[in-house]
């Protein structure tokens, strides 16, 4: 697999790798391993979906998490981002509960969850095969 940081995602006119890869705590890149890889893909999709109904830019704030770094940033154990299932995310200049409120009736047709965490500045989505239901969930 060859990578380059500032190449747009398959799928995506939006999103580049290097939003799905930065981690910020340790300012570093991560690269995943052929399944993250392809995980990644699927999410990056998911993500230009989201934005494309929400008609505004979307700021990746957290992709691919090394279980380590998972740890580290309090993320949940089996947290979906170690299998780069996962983005946290926002819109600058908009309020997060808002966005959440607009995505809530949406989650079922998009076939992605999203955390119900209202107040925090930022958004997780993720998504996994064949999951059904719970799709606003309480981490």
């Amino acid at each position: 697999m060859n990578l380059n940081l500032n190449d747009l995602m398959p799928g995506c006119k939006n999103f580049t790798w290097n939003e799905f890869l930065y981690l910020p705590s340790w300012d570093i890149y991560v690269y995943p391993d052929q399944t993250q890889y392809e995980n990644l893909i699927q999410t990056g999709k998911m993500m230009q979906m989201i934005r494309n109904s929400l008609g505004k830019p979307i700021t990746i704030s957290s992709g691919l998490r090394p279980r380590f770094y998972n740890r580290l940033v309090g993320g949940a154990k089996e947290s979906k981002h170690i299998l780069g299932l996962a983005a946290d995310w926002y819109i600058s200049g908009v309020d997060c509960d808002q966005v959440r409120l607009s995505l809530v009736t949406k989650l079922e047709a998009m076939q992605i969850r999203m955390e119900d965490l209202m107040g925090s500045d930022w958004i997780h989505t993720d998504w996994a095969p064949g999951e059904v239901g719970n799709r606003f969930f309480k981490p």
